[in-house]
């Protein structure tokens, strides 16, 4: 993972991560990426001065084979959001390793209910990149549904789990049958994931709801519908270009007034190349490991 960052507030992440490394935090983030398969780049903005209650993170196997990015947005503002973010910051990098992430969003979910203030909680979406087969593992606590843009149609979407392609994994489910709840609402809580094969072209974009929610100079919201709108009309030859095209749309819509949420925009864009050469045998171990059962 080669990191370039624009902003000399953020933690630069380290030239290269090994195997069970883990990078994020929720500071201030302009950065560029890349890791096996993608290219990636992560723009984190607090709306204080204080810290933000959005929290992000990125973990990545020493062979390339998988990689683990989590983001995060903890409900209100101020500096009781920020305390709860440190909270659930130091849970995910406690937890980010766990193989199974239908696990790991439950094990962060009781933790943070029993760690956070009284009726705080956190929308979160936890995704894991499968080099060997290009799929993209995700499961969504509470969080608005990620962007989608298939090269082959020249087309974005919202990835949801009727998108074509999508193929669902129920996960593990709990005593009242409620599942996808965002974390620390109750416990226990079951979550579900869902993974999609990319072809090269491919891009994902996931965000926080400080994005769909900005408001216009009258008020409006843009919502994730909008949100659509202004990655189809961003420059996408990267990541990055993608990422700055939609936040200085935001600020035209806004007329440059100052956001009234945190805001974070993870971009992936695919480019359809391999880790090293595996064995059949250790492919089924990390592919056993990441569903549990290694």
């Amino acid at each position: 993972m080669t990191p370039t960052t624009t902003d000399p507030r953020s933690h630069i992440p380290p030239n290269s991560l090994g195997c069970m490394d883990v990078w994020g935090g929720n500071d201030p983030a302009d950065v560029s990426l890349r890791v096996t398969g993608n290219d990636a780049h992560l723009l984190s903005r607090a709306a204080g001065d204080k810290g933000g209650g959005d929290v992000y993170y990125l973990s990545t196997c020493a062979a390339g084979m998988v990689t683990r990015f989590l983001i995060a947005d903890v409900a209100g503002h101020g500096e009781e959001a920020v305390a709860s973010a440190k909270t659930l910051r130091r849970l995910m990098r406690r937890h980010i390793n766990t193989a199974d992430q239908t696990r790991l969003a439950t094990d962060l979910s009781r933790e943070f209910l029993e760690g956070s203030d009284a009726g705080r909680f956190a929308t979160a979406i936890i995704g894991t990149y499968f080099a060997p087969t290009r799929h993209l593992i995700l499961c969504n606590a509470g969080h608005p549904q990620p962007l989608l843009f298939r090269s082959s149609r020249d087309e974005w979407t919202l990835l949801t789990h009727d998108t074509p392609g999508v193929v669902a994994s129920p996960g593990e489910g709990d005593a009242l049958g409620i599942r996808n709840l965002p974390l620390g609402v109750i416990e226990p809580a079951g979550y579900e994931q869902f993974a999609l094969k990319l072809e090269p072209g491919d891009r994902v974009l996931l965000y926080t709801d400080g994005v769909i929610e900005s408001k216009d100079t009258h008020g409006k919201m843009l919502t994730a519908s909008g949100l659509v709108s202004l990655a189809r009309s961003a420059d996408r030859v990267t990541p990055a270009s993608l990422v700055r095209g939609i936040t200085a749309q935001l600020a035209l819509l806004s007329n440059g007034q100052p956001a009234e949420d945190d805001m974070t925009l993870l971009a992936l864009q695919h480019d359809g190349a391999q880790p090293p050469n595996m064995s059949m045998g250790d492919r089924v171990k990390v592919i056993a490991k990441m569903i549990g059962l290694g």
